[in-house]
Formats: structure tokens, sequence, C-alpha cells
């Protein structure tokens, strides 16, 4: 399970991510990992490993699960996946 500070750790390099790559655009951000899977405007885990990993968080052992346990956290309704909305207030919580 990822700890409270780990969360707020990711929260912030996330927020500098977007702001960096994506010009401070979420939903721009978002739509990248969107549609690196499976485009119907959620993001699924493995697309949020792979943010994970571009972010430069974690290791190829430890993204999926830390991925797993961010989206158990943001899927608030309980569909495996998290829209583009909570990514965003994620980031800036």
């Amino acid at each position: 399970m990822i700890s409270g500070a780990e969360k707020k750790d990711i929260s912030q390099k996330l927020k500098a991510f977007i702001n960096k790559r994506f010009n401070f655009n979420y939903a721009k951000a978002f739509a990248h990992y969107d549609l690196l899977r499976n485009p119907r405007g959620k993001i699924d885990v493995h697309s949020l490993e792979a943010l994970l990993k571009d972010m430069d968080i974690g290791t190829m052992a430890t993204r999926l699960p830390m991925a797993r346990d961010l989206l158990a956290e943001l899927d608030k309704d309980l569909d495996k996946s998290i829209t583009w909305k909570a990514l965003e207030q994620f980031a800036k919580s």
C-alpha cells in the first residue's frame, strides 16, 4: 500500500511533470495517456504505470503495484480507471 507521504510526493511530481511536458494542460496530458491503450476518456492501470515511468518514479518492479494503489485511491466509481478530473485533482492536492 502506498503511504500518505508517497502519495504527496507523487502528486507534486505529477504536477511538475504536467506543467513542464504539457504546459499546464491536464486535459492534454490525460489524452496522451488515454490514447496509449484504449481511448475511452479514462486511464487504466497500465496507462497510469506508463505515466509513472515517464515521470521516472519507481522501478520496473514497483511501478505496477504503485499504479494499482493509486488507481484504488482515485477510482471513485470503481470501474478500474480514472477520469482526467480525478487525475487533475490528485495533482493539485
